[in-house]
């Protein structure tokens, strides 16, 4: 399909048909402009001659000081974009960890009294009941009081950035289903900037099944146009190298701003304190059990003794440790987002270097002599220019003319279109390009 719409001017509604005549064409007023020749009274400068005397010169030989070339490679460097990572900062629940002083153990070597066995000769026992008395020692887990460092909370107002979001309608292409008569819903619906397979905006009451044309509303960011500074580098040659240079120069860059508002939120701040804590540590004593038990009278017979020996094991002893001690709280941290950047990236390229020698050169010594001297002055003429003269005309218009330009009138402003599509039974096809302004008044 041809990227060109044409209007019948003929059969249009505001049609002149009195200009149009049987042949559907009509002459309209034009103002068009032609190339002429002027002539402006200006002056130049020029030179006169009058008689001076000067030292001449006469030629002679002597070795003079040059640089001579050879090839060499070197990096130039030319501007261009790459996808940057930009940082934004937010905030999400960490955990964090406190100092806190704690009885750790640690293992030494350590003497006790054992118990040996050897046959020794006893008395035998016969059931009796009663209730026997033995010491015991034992260990518990006691709490003293000792100072702690903690850490308390407190409400209070905070802010963050958040983005505007502004509301705009844009035309959409939906296919409605169901009975006629009643509200039906555009699924699937098709908008300028892709195809959407959802519910689109509900309700909508149509004559029936088929396709339809809506204007849907949506969301985005409120933006402005802002100027920041920036440094530009442009090229320039220098031709005894024959060789390209970065020229640096700053210039303001036009860039669209989102718009954001600070936005309040109850946060909870910390801040530490020491307290009394009951800290937990081993204690032992002495207590005296009582049992009631079954007992056998004696009766002689053996048995295995027992006698003591010294004898080692492994003991663990305490002492206070430091330790960290988790607890949540509201960490801030920078996340990352593409951005177009400029950078500047190198390239081999080779050049004529310069290495210093001596020749025998050509020169001229000087002597007086007689000369004309040349001296400026201002010199009437006529200098002829061309310019474009405007001209009334007509041209002629036919019955079908072919549209420049589409706008949409979105929310109240009208929006210049670039292109223009239409939906061919499901395929998107392009009907429309834009031209400039300058030719709007071109055929």
């Amino acid at each position: 399909m041809a990227d060109e719409i044409y209007i019948n001017t003929k059969n249009a509604p505001h049609s002149q048909l009195g200009q149009l005549g049987q042949s559907g064409t009509f002459q309209q007023p034009y103002q068009g402009q032609k190339a002429v020749t002027g002539d402006l009274q200006v002056q130049r400068a020029v030179s006169g001659q009058t008689p001076f005397t000067y030292q001449a010169r006469y030629p002679f030989t002597y070795q003079a000081n040059a640089r001579g070339r050879y090839p060499a490679s070197a990096t130039g460097r030319f501007p261009d974009t790459y996808q940057a990572q930009g940082r934004y900062p937010f905030t999400y629940p960490a955990i964090g960890q406190t100092p806190f002083t704690y009885q750790a153990r640690y293992p030494f070597p350590a003497a006790y009294q054992a118990q040996g066995r050897y046959p020794a000769a006893a008395r035998g026992r016969y059931p009796a009941d009663g209730q026997s008395r033995y010491p015991f020692p034992y260990t518990y887990q006691a709490r003293r009081p000792a100072p702690a460092n903690s850490t308390g909370r407190y409400p209070y107002i905070a802010r963050r950035p958040v983005a505007v979001q502004q509301p705009y309608g844009y035309p959409a292409i939906g296919t409605a289903q169901g009975v006629p008569g009643r509200t039906q819903v555009l699924t699937p619906y098709f908008t300028p900037k892709g195809s959407f397979v959802d519910r689109g905006p509900s309700p909508y009451i149509v004559p029936g099944p088929g396709t339809y044309a809506f204007t849907a509303s949506g969301r985005r960011p409120q933006t402005y146009s802002a100027r920041r500074p920036a440094v530009g580098r442009t090229p320039w040659y220098e031709g005894e190298i024959n060789a390209f240079f970065q020229d640096i120069y700053a210039y303001q860059q036009v860039y669209q701003h989102a718009v954001r508002n600070q936005q309040t939120y109850s946060h909870r701040g910390t801040y530490p304190f020491s307290s009394q804590v009951q800290q937990p540590y081993i204690s032992s004593g002495d207590a005296q059990g009582r049992t009631p038990f079954t007992y056998q009278a004696r009766y002689p017979f053996n048995y295995q003794a027992r006698y003591p020996y010294p004898a080692n094991y492994q003991a663990r002893g305490r002492y206070p440790a430091s330790a960290q001690q988790s607890f949540n709280y509201q960490a801030n941290a920078q996340g990352r987002y593409p951005y177009p950047a400029n950078r500047q990236n190198t390239y081999p390229f080779n050049y004529q270097a310069r290495y210093p020698f001596t020749y025998p050169a050509d020169a001229r010594g000087t002597y007086p002599a007689s000369a004309q001297q040349s001296y400026p002055f201002q010199q009437n003429y006529q200098l002829s220019y061309i310019f474009q003269q405007s001209y009334s005309t007509t041209r002629n218009i036919g019955a079908a003319a072919k549209v420049k330009a589409v706008y949409l009138n979105d929310a109240g402003t009208l929006r210049k279109l670039q292109e223009v599509y239409v939906n061919d039974q499901g395929a998107l096809e392009k009907i429309h390009q834009t031209v400039p302004v300058a030719q709007f008044n071109k055929s």
